[in-house]
């Protein structure tokens, strides 16, 4: 039976700013910035690791999109008997109308072990953070914003950790005992087992999109990053990129790192609350083409990782990196004589810190994820084309390449 938790009538009056509850503007100019230390040695890190979204110990969720329309199809690829079918409960049902449970608009998936969470709708007809069981039975919603009553805030860029989600909507939303709407960009926390819902009293401004994307929680503050401005003619000057902490006792706004659109930075956030930037990187040089491993590259930039736990910044500068694949729980990397001739390929294991050589016979990992007892990643084919694959652990570390290949028409669906 669906059942509905009644969480946008209390969500609604704290967004319209009804009663004691106040808005503070986030000012980044006056934001504390956490210390940085310049080093020529990174320490080590005590890094801590999660659920893997998507990914279980027996399979991955993804989502087909549908050519003609908005719906997407929701599936499970099982690890177990390589089967991969629609999450549809429902007899006698061919999946392909708009009367198949498994066919919805839905975008951040995330699996915890008992439920798989989503979120579904678009911002002109009302979203929802919805749940379901893997089998697709027992849906329900557990948040909704309905446009035509509440105005069209959009919701996006979840993170569900433990028993609590955390959540950012854009837009309007529409106050019916006072006709109040309130504009702009929130975050919000949503217990899921309660159904009760907050509002961070914080206001980011109007923005200009859907612009900020929560990247993890590390004790009682978020990770967070906001990006804003870009558009029109003057976009490059306007441009600015914020990843800061916020505390969610205080609503204090603690500053990692600012960034205009001129500034060559990636980042990656490496377990629950480690994040790693690569800056100002030069122009790649090319160091050879190797039979199996292709055209391998050298680069010089500038290293910043950020122990969120331990609220330090540390930066190293010139440092020069080759071809590499940092994603999950390895890091894959070259090591290499003083010239640059030779190189002996390792992998690093994350967790343990155990850096192994990586196995022979073996194709190289892309955006790896590991999840039971097997590796989830993309690879090259001999058509020199990326396709998805599955192995078990056990067979890469062997060197032996059993690879599964997810169908082609899967590829679009499946994320890391």
């Amino acid at each position: 039976m669906k059942k509905t938790f009644i969480l946008i009538f209390a969500l609604t009056l704290l967004l319209c700013g009804c009663g004691e509850e106040n808005y503070n503007k986030v000012n980044f100019d006056n934001a504390e910035t956490l210390p940085m230390e310049e080093v020529s040695h990174f320490p080590e890190f005590e890094l801590t690791f999660g659920q893997k979204g998507k990914y279980t110990d027996n399979g991955l969720f993804f989502t087909v999109s549908d050519k003609d329309s908005s719906v997407d199809t929701l599936y499970f690829a099982d690890s177990t008997t390589d089967e991969i079918y629609p999450l549809c409960a429902k007899s006698n049902c061919d999946h392909n109308t708009d009367d198949c449970p498994a066919r919805l608009d839905v975008s951040d998936i995330y699996y915890d072990g008992a439920y798989l969470y989503f979120i579904e709708g678009s911002a002109s007809k009302g979203k929802c953070i919805m749940r379901q069981r893997p089998d697709g039975s027992d849906r329900e919603s557990l948040f909704q914003q309905e446009a035509e009553k509440y105005g069209a805030a959009s919701i996006r860029s979840t993170l569900y950790h433990g028993d609590i989600v955390y959540f950012a909507t854009f837009g309007s939303v529409f106050n019916p005992e006072t006709g109040e709407i309130i504009s702009g960009e929130h975050i919000c926390i949503g217990d899921l087992k309660s159904g009760e819902t907050k509002v961070v009293p914080i206001d980011f401004g109007q923005g200009n999109g859907s612009t900020i994307g929560i990247l993890g929680v590390c004790g009682n503050e978020l990770i967070v990053q906001r990006q804003y401005g870009g558009g029109g003619l003057s976009g490059k000057e306007n441009y600015q990129e914020h990843f800061f902490l916020l505390n969610l006792d205080t609503y204090e706004i603690t500053l990692i790192a600012e960034f205009t659109l001129q500034d060559r930075r990636s980042f990656a956030l490496i377990g629950e609350d480690l994040l790693y930037f690569r800056l100002n990187w030069t122009d790649t040089e090319l160091l050879m083409e190797h039979e199996t491993e292709g055209k391998l590259y050298r680069q010089t930039h500038d290293v910043m990782i950020v122990d969120v736990k331990n609220r330090t910044k540390y930066l190293k500068k010139n440092v020069v990196q080759t071809t590499e694949s940092l994603s999950d729980e390895l890091y894959i990397y070259f090591e290499w004589n003083s010239d640059y001739t030779e190189f002996t390929k390792k992998v690093k294991d994350l967790r343990t810190g155990e850096i192994l050589p990586y196995p022979h016979n073996m194709p190289h990992l892309i955006s790896q994820v590991r999840a039971g007892k097997y590796l989830y990643a993309q690879i090259f084919d001999e058509n020199g084309m990326l396709v998805h694959v599955r192995i078990l652990e056990e067979d890469f570390w062997a060197g032996n390449p059993n690879f599964f290949v997810y169908p082609e028409w899967t590829y679009h669906g499946i994320t890391y």
